[in-house]
């Protein structure tokens, strides 16, 4: 990673001409005007009453988990500010809070050209930011995920005990057949990944007999064999709440849910010669966008219908203490 990461210090010293007059602009006039309204990544605060730059557009490369084919379709014929997911679906969490880092640029008035770098991993997309070959993670992290010392860290995307999921089965198991509670999860076996330790959290306070598998597909295969009976999932977007998994459908137990301890973030390579500028253009923005939309509901961390249902552990009045 330190060779890596001094490669790209040296192509940031090549660039840092280039950036070095937009950079003493920003500043200048930031310390003359006091605005901060209209962001522009090049440095740049322009009021909207002055006429635009001719400046070149950045590009941002944003690390997500699995996510580019899904950022090309939905931004084919719109921006991605535009974009409004529809009112069913199952789109994953991240490629949905790419969008909300889209909006909250455009929001700040940022100016930027967001380039997706898919990643095999949520892991692997965290390493990428830290070692300075992706800009920004695209897909928010739990707060205990960031390494202070390698990345900035924007305020909260999810906020606390807003990010809830279900407790999922085989569509055909047993417990879908009987109604849930506190006590009858006791006796079901959990199981998440590893490196998901918030989840391995909540999972360890609603059942003794919690495991843990080294990569989803591996959590999968052990659910389709019967060597475990739930997992935590993300609930989807749609009425019956079912997800399919490699041709395996999977349901949630009705009325039952946990609640996820943290809050969520996105981070930023600290050694991007703007990485101050990008944080204070997100941060900008999503303070106006919690003011004026439901930025869980968009992500779909709590779809509506199922926020009755019965919070099975007390994660969210643990993190209030």
């Amino acid at each position: 990673m330190n060779r890596r990461r001094n490669q790209l210090s040296q192509k940031r010293q090549y660039l840092w001409a280039k950036n070095l007059l937009s950079s003493w602009l920003f500043g200048l006039v930031l310390a003359s005007t006091g605005h901060t309204q209209s962001i522009s990544i090049e440095g740049l605060i322009k009021p909207q009453q002055h006429q635009r730059a001719e400046t070149q557009q950045h590009v941002l490369k944003v690390a997500v988990h699995k996510s580019k084919a899904l950022w090309q379709a939905a931004t084919a014929t719109q921006a991605c500010y535009e974009y409004q997911p529809p009112v069913q679906h199952n789109l994953t969490r991240g490629f949905l809070e790419v969008m909300i880092l889209c909006r909250a640029l455009h929001t700040a008035g940022a100016e930027f050209k967001i380039e997706i770098v898919d990643t095999p991993s949520h892991a692997r997309a965290i390493r990428m930011v830290e070692s300075g070959a992706a800009d920004i993670l695209g897909e928010t992290t739990w707060l205990r995920n960031a390494n202070p010392n390698e990345v900035l860290i924007s305020s909260a995307v999810i906020r606390l005990g807003k990010l809830e999921k279900g407790l999922y089965t085989k569509a055909e198991h047993p417990a879908q057949q009987q109604v849930q509670d506190a006590q009858s999860v006791q006796g079901l076996r959990g199981i998440t990944v590893d490196f998901w330790k918030t989840d391995r959290k909540a999972l360890e306070d609603i059942t003794p007999l919690s495991y843990s598998a080294a990569a989803f597909d591996n959590l999968h295969n052990m659910l389709v064999a019967g060597r475990a009976d739930f997992t935590l999932f993300k609930f989807p977007q749609s009425q019956d709440l079912s997800i399919d998994i490699h041709g395996q459908r999977y349901l949630p137990l009705k009325g039952v849910k946990v609640q996820l301890m943290g809050t969520r973030h996105f981070l930023i390579d600290k050694q991007h010669l703007q990485a101050e500028l990008i944080l204070q253009a997100i941060n900008q923005g999503l303070e106006q966008l919690h003011q004026t939309m439901d930025v869980e509901d968009f992500i779909g961390s709590a779809p509506l219908w199922v926020r009755d249902w019965q919070v099975l552990n007390n994660a969210f009045t643990e993190s209030s203490k």
